[in-house]
């Protein structure tokens, strides 16, 4: 009698078949392109510059000052989101106050130049600014002055048009800010501390 299959201690000698490849026993190499092994072979120095420059290109965000848009935009002053809508003319003088989040009075001249003088209280104690807009050549040049606490500032503005729409603010300190213009609105001084 012979033993079934699985039997303990038996071996199987049931015929079996096995594929065998045509070329021989030999293991068989696939050939690859030789495309890609540059990129393989310095792909971690590829990951490398990317990462190099992805960190370049942050450190260069981090250094342009960010943008906020000061315009004067018809019966408004439009503050970075803060709006200042126009309550009517100071009494005794050609300026017209403009109120909401702080009080801001524009005085316009005809020669090109304004003033312009802000209030607002920032973290419970009251702030302000004044700033003098005259033309010089093709350009704007705002000089501002700020009182924030008990701290003083000092800032120049320059808006070039052919820079772009914006002014480029220089603190006293070294700080820099750059403060856009609405292209439907009008350039006007700015006496925020904005950026700083």
């Amino acid at each position: 009698m012979t033993p079934g299959p699985g039997a303990p201690g038996l071996i199987d000698r049931r015929a079996q078949n096995l594929p065998v490849p045509l070329g021989g026993d030999a293991p068989v190499r696939e050939q690859r392109s030789r495309r890609r092994r540059p990129i393989r072979t310095h792909a971690g120095s590829l990951a490398a510059g990317v990462g190099f420059a992805a960190a370049a290109l942050g450190v260069a965000l981090l250094a342009v000052p960010p943008s906020t848009a000061v315009s004067l935009l018809g019966d408004h002053v439009d503050v970075g989101s803060m709006v200042l809508r126009e309550t009517g003319p100071v009494a005794g003088s050609q300026a017209v106050l403009y109120s909401g989040d702080a009080s801001y009075v524009l005085a316009e001249h005809g020669d090109g130049s304004a003033t312009a003088s802000a209030a607002w209280v920032s973290s419970g104690a009251s702030a302000s600014g004044v700033c003098t807009l005259r033309p010089v050549e093709s350009r704007l040049i705002d000089e501002c002055s700020f009182t924030l606490n008990t701290e003083r500032l000092t800032s120049v503005d320059v808006l070039d048009p052919a820079r772009g729409p914006q002014w480029q603010r220089t603190y006293d300190d070294g700080v820099r800010a750059a403060i856009a213009v609405s292209p439907d609105g009008a350039a006007i001084p700015v006496p925020f501390p904005i950026g700083h």
